[in-house]
């Protein structure tokens, strides 16, 4: 049971290429919720855990994933980027977060926020945005 199946996987990928929050809350109810619990734990726990990575190891998280990943993060930021900025600002991050259901008050996700905005401009760029996901989902 603890594997996430390749159906389950498909219908998450479907939901997130879709690109509406409605589908993406739907595809992360479907998650089973010892996976929803660790995605939520991980994000809670990165601003206390996290060393601030510079700038040169977010472009590192990125070149490390496969096409196929950056492709689906790419699909999820673009998602999440509701004001088509080219940039995730923290009430777009708190929108989705809470339309997917992720348990975390306002300052956690204030903090994880300012922990992923590395050049601190108030937004965070791809290379954030990607190793934000990368701490989240290795932690």
């Amino acid at each position: 049971h603890g594997e996430c199946s390749p159906a389950k996987m498909d219908n998450f990928q479907s939901a997130v290429k879709d690109a509406t929050l409605e589908e993406l809350k739907l595809a992360y109810e479907s998650l089973a919720d010892h996976e929803k619990r660790k995605l939520a734990d991980a994000l809670a726990r990165l601003p206390a855990e996290a060393e601030t990575p510079d700038a040169e190891e977010d472009k590192k998280a990125l070149k490390e994933m496969s096409e196929e990943q950056k492709a689906q993060l790419k699909i999820a930021f673009d998602a999440i980027d509701t004001n088509q900025s080219g940039a995730i600002e923290l009430d777009e991050l708190k929108v989705a977060l809470t339309k997917l259901g992720v348990p975390l008050t306002d300052d956690q996700m204030e903090d994880v926020f300012d922990r992923a905005d590395k050049d601190k401009d108030q937004k965070l760029n791809l290379e954030e945005y990607a190793a934000l996901v990368n701490g989240a989902l290795n932690v």
